[in-house]
């Protein structure tokens, strides 16, 4: 997570194992993992500082921004944190009488008090790691320490003291290089000891490995040469004794003729291992694509907490997919999609993680949260990312969704929909009850009813994305909802896959059937028979493209 610059999550992990050291009663741990966690807190500080104290400082994930923001709102209490924990390495080193490791928490503490300012008390540390970096013949330490020193002086107006340390720390620097224990002094650097001798131990159980090997390959190389030596011999001399020239002749020829096959087999293998290797490569890259993409998709938990009675039927058509799903949910709101990206697979999947990223920023930070506004947000954000224009043989990428805003204290719906529809099922809502007449079930929807239960809320026929023609703004279509009542949004992977008797597509109709023949079972039953169903349905053919479909029971 460090080298990924996650930092929230670092932190998270350092403050696991300084909790094992605490446990275990392990100072020296404990002084490390005060010492890392000082580093992190400081390292933050300085990102924040250059970034200019914007609110994306610290990591690239929206899910880190809360974090990045209270970063760079406070970035003193990130200094005073760090000094927090310096201070704590630095009396467990007391403790232990470690004056080598004292050297590296006092110049800490001496350059937190730098960027904090406080350039006089910083003096005071620096002083201090000299004298005792002397004492003990530390010159990496006291060198650092003359230059902070050069600094501080500098920084309260003493040219001629700062002058004179820059000059020490400048000479020892250079007799730095000349010492062969400075290999071992970085090695002690934040309390790393443990991790550079298990890198030795690797190095040497490699240089073991290897010398193995070698040996080996001589041994074959000798064993071969010998056998081919025998097998010669004892042919020359068969050759000789029998003394059937022509034959011998005809036995040269037949060894070129294998040896040729051999080198044409040994190239092909070759080959085939570059192809295989390549191949490895390419399906590993593409295992931690489709992590990443997991890892961005709404979890499990959220969605239960969000919409309770509810299931997710997601199967890609390859390792990643351009169909996803996301949510949030905010005080009284839940706002949840189906998208279906232009292609699948990798290009699909860069599409989704576009998507996912986009519907971050319009609903969390800048708190967008109608339907309609949503999608005519998204739609003008994807068609500037992609810089689509409408020129000739300029790519059409974007993406149909289904989207829905579930007000949960009046039950209300708002759905808005790019080419995709919503099926809600309840019973009779074809017909309305005494004294609703005139009313509708949607307002500002295009409806359509199926057998009295289903009613189909068409979207608008356009994507997200440029197409020529197709710039009106989304609709949004209201909807009264009742305790029951079931809600699915879809892409169409589920309703195109071929298979079945005839090979054929599954179809809309028998899809908003099988809806309706499956209402008296619980969510996690239909999830159930809605895969069992479409995976007899295409038998041994290829699925055609990802498949989503959302459900909830309110």
């Amino acid at each position: 997570y460090l080298q990924q610059s996650d930092y929230p999550l670092t932190l998270n992990y350092y403050f696991k194992s300084l909790k094992i050291y605490e446990e275990l009663g392990n100072k020296r741990g404990m002084a490390s993992f005060y010492i890392n966690i000082s580093i992190l807190y400081t390292t933050i500080y300085e990102q924040v500082e250059d970034e200019g104290r914007k609110p994306y400082a610290i990591g690239s994930d929206t899910i880190l921004h809360g974090f990045g923001l209270w970063a760079s709102r406070n970035p003193t209490k990130l200094l005073d944190t760090a000094m927090y924990y310096k201070q704590q390495a630095l009396l467990i080193n007391k403790e232990l009488s470690d004056e080598w490791l004292m050297t590296y928490s006092l110049s800490g503490i001496a350059s937190i008090l730098m960027k904090k300012g406080e350039y006089r008390r910083a003096l005071e540390y620096y002083q201090q790691t000299v004298l005792l970096a002397d004492s003990i013949g530390a010159i990496q330490q006291a060198s650092e320490a003359h230059s902070g020193l050069a600094e501080c002086y500098e920084k309260l107006g003493s040219h001629k003291l700062a002058l004179e340390h820059y000059k020490q720390y400048s000479t020892l620097k250079d007799s730095v290089f000349n010492e062969e224990k400075s290999k071992d002094i970085g090695r002690l650097e934040a309390g790393f000891e443990y991790e550079i001798k298990m890198q030795e131990q690797r190095l040497e159980h490699e240089k073991k490995e290897a010398i193995a090997k070698e040996q080996a390959k001589k041994q074959r190389i000798i064993i071969l040469s010998v056998s081919g030596g025998l097998v010669l011999m004892l042919v020359l001399a068969f050759f000789i004794y029998r003394g059937y020239r022509q034959k011998q002749k005809a036995n040269l020829q037949l060894e070129r003729k294998n040896a040729t096959i051999t080198r044409q087999k040994d190239e092909i293998e070759k080959q085939k291992a570059i192809v295989d290797e390549k191949n490895e490569d390419i399906t590993a890259s593409i295992r931690y694509a489709k992590r990443i993409q997991n890892a961005i998709l709404t979890s499990d938990e959220y969605l239960t907490d969000a919409l309770n009675q509810h299931f997710v039927l997601f199967k890609p058509k390859d390792v990643v997919s351009g169909d996803f799903y996301w949510a949030y949910q905010t005080k009284n709101k839940v706002i949840y999609i189906a998208a279906d990206c232009t292609g699948h697979g990798v290009p699909g999947a860069f599409m989704s993680m576009i998507g996912n990223s986009i519907l971050n920023e319009i609903v969390i930070e800048k708190e967008i949260t109608e339907a309609d506004k949503i999608l005519n947000e998204l739609n003008k954000v994807i068609i500037k990312t992609l810089g689509q224009t409408g020129a000739t043989g300029e790519a059409r990428d974007g993406m149909d969704i289904a989207l829905c805003v579930w007000h949960k204290d009046t039950n209300k719906l708002e759905f808005a929909g790019a080419n995709n529809p919503l099926y809600l099922i309840r019973k009779d809502v074809a017909n309305l009850p005494a004294g609703q007449a005139g009313t509708k079930l949607c307002q500002n929807g295009n409806v359509k009813f199926f057998e009295n239960d289903l009613a189909e809320i068409k979207g608008d026929k356009q994507p997200i994305g440029y197409e020529e023609g197709k710039e009106e703004p989304f609709t949004k279509n209201e909807i009264q909802l009742q305790k029951d009542d079931t809600i699915y949004i879809f892409s169409d992977g589920y309703q195109d896959q071929s298979g079945g008797p005839r090979n054929k597509k599954f179809m809309k109709k028998q899809f908003r059937q099988l809806f309706m023949d499956i209402q008296g079972k619980s969510m996690q039953e239909q999830k159930e028979i809605l895969n069992k169903t479409i995976d007899d349905w295409k038998g041994d053919l290829e699925q055609v493209d990802d498949i989503l479909v959302i459900g909830v029971r309110i």
